[in-house]
């Protein structure tokens, strides 16, 4: 027996398999892991208590006139610039009888010169100019643009402005005014004068969210389900490519495991990624398990056929490492990559002079405490019971997943039941897609099956005692009874189903 609170509890217990627990732990994981105002999880959600910090890179181009002549650009790297990222949840409303959640999710960032190589409004970078590259690539495939053409070449030359420019990091990040942009705001009011990697972004949201509460079912725990009012995307040419997946990132159901894939949606990459077990290890004493996104996330369709829903324009595919999210960033002509294109192809890799792909450095990772991290989760489980007596729909679920990869015995013996029930979970599964057992009619159960083991072991222990005083030292809830008698009679009965297991006397009342 065992008793354990969190969050994030050292066990005192050996175990062959780490599903024995989840077996045990999982009821009370359903109705303690939900979003409900004023709970502890809640406030955690709404306000992540962890520190989170952005860190920006920026690659300095040391040879532009060479670039211009034909040779590969050099680069210098130059970072991080580091901001505290403040990511708390706002309009927060309870959806559908609180099973889902509508918020908004503002994000704020507070420069942070202690944990930054120098100071962003000071610092210069020689890079490719954005707004000069966008205009012409619009000018070149959109017919609405075909009359800023001879002015963008006017003010190119006017304002001696080419394919490089030199901005602060400051201005690069959070925007300035660009003279061609302003010039062509003026033709066309739509496009805006400002331009900044990051511009309207600090202080502001990314759109409106609906997350599942987890009332339902714990694995549920925060999982969007509509971004901007759509519960799919639309940039991508594939359904499953345009699919909405996972959380946010700031948050999982509890309980991890190796085999779990977690997904989560990223408005920055306009998709849906998802990450896998790498490595176990310990982050300040507290044990994480490492999950990565594995090289195809980002693959070419070759290697990854999932991937042809991100060729856009459709067949337009790039080499393996390369996401090209024009379509979602106003046409601008961008092309997403990991640091240094870590993953991506060697030929892109050699494009540019200076790029050093390191796992160490440049690997996306996440560390996730597998532990159950729920504030007032009190489990009371007897891990030496001959049996289960009811499964859980969530241990069914577990049942059903370890099927996928073990036998039938393996899976019983490691929930504690009989080959027959995994059988029956299986069967029921196949033919209906649920593990719910069907409405049955009869009589409510007055105890839980707790109570009930619990008492027999008393009456075990102490053959003699009388109905009260199993009562009494079982602790039972007495608003489960209507009166002693009932109490007694069910005593009884566990007496008399004890004597014919142990063949211990049975006293007479």
């Amino acid at each position: 027996m065992f008793r354990s609170g969190v969050p994030a509890p050292e066990l005192g217990f050996h175990m062959r398999d780490t599903d024995v627990f989840l077996a045990c732990v999982i009821p009370a994981l359903d109705s303690a892991t939900v979003l409900k105002n004023g709970t502890e999880v809640f406030n955690d959600w709404v306000n992540p208590p962890p520190p989170i910090y952005m860190q920006f890179y920026f690659f300095n181009v040391t040879n532009p006139l060479e670039v211009l002549d034909g040779e590969k650009p050099v680069v210098d790297e130059i970072g991080p610039y580091t901001y505290r990222e403040y990511r708390p949840k706002e309009n927060v409303e309870f959806l559908r009888n609180g099973t889902k959640v509508f918020a908004v999710n503002p994000k704020t960032y507070i420069f942070e010169p202690n944990k930054s190589v120098g100071d962003p409004k000071v610092d210069l970078i020689r890079t490719i100019n954005i707004p000069i590259v966008t205009l012409l690539e619009m000018t070149r495939n959109n017919k609405y643009f075909k009359y800023i053409k001879a002015i963008v070449a006017a003010v190119l030359k006017t304002y001696n402005e080419n394919i490089f420019l030199t901005r602060s990091v400051d201005d690069l990040l959070w925007g300035y005014k660009d003279p061609v942009l302003s010039l062509v705001h003026t033709v066309v009011p739509e496009i805006s004068e400002m331009f900044g990697l990051f511009y309207n972004m600090n202080a502001t949201n990314d759109g409106t969210y609906v997350f599942l509460s987890g009332s339902e079912g714990y694995m549920d725990f925060t999982k969007i389900v509509e971004w901007n009012e759509n519960r799919s995307l639309s940039w991508w040419t594939t359904d499953t490519c345009n699919m909405i997946n996972g959380t946010d990132g700031t948050s999982f159901h509890p309980l991890i495991n190796k085999d779990d894939i977690i997904y989560l949606f990223s408005s920055d990459l306009c998709r849906s990624i998802f990450a896998v077990y790498e490595a176990s290890d310990s982050v300040k004493g507290i044990s994480v398990f490492r999950f990565t996104p594995p090289a195809k996330v980002f693959a070419n369709v070759t290697v990854n056929p999932d991937n042809a829903g991100y060729c856009v324009p459709k067949g337009n595919c790039l080499p393996s490492g390369l996401l090209n999210v024009s379509v979602c960033k106003q046409d601008a002509p961008i092309i997403l990559s990991s640091p240094h294109f870590y993953q991506a192809e060697e030929f892109v890799i050699n494009s540019v002079i200076g790029m050093k792909p390191k796992k160490e450095d440049h690997e996306t990772f996440m560390d996730i405490n597998p532990k159950p991290s729920t504030p007032d989760l009190h489990l009371n489980c007897n891990l030496s019971s001959d049996s289960m007596p009811k499964i859980h729909p969530a241990t069914k679920a577990w049942i059903i997943k370890r099927l996928k990869t073990r036998s039938s015995a393996e899976v019983a013996g490691t929930f504690n039941v009989s080959q027959r029930q995994v059988q029956r979970i299986k069967k029921r599964f196949e033919e209906t897609g649920d593990v719910f057992d069907k409405p049955r009619s009869g009589r409510p159960r007055k105890t839980t099956a707790q109570e009930e083991r619990l008492v027999v072991r008393k009456s075990k222990a102490s053959p003699s005692s009388t109905a009260a005083e199993l009562h009494q030292a079982c602790c039972l809830l007495t608003s489960h009874f209507k009166s002693l008698c009932q109490l007694e009679q069910f005593v009884g009965f566990c007496l008399e189903m004890a004597s014919r297991v142990e063949s211990v006397p049975r006293n007479q009342h």
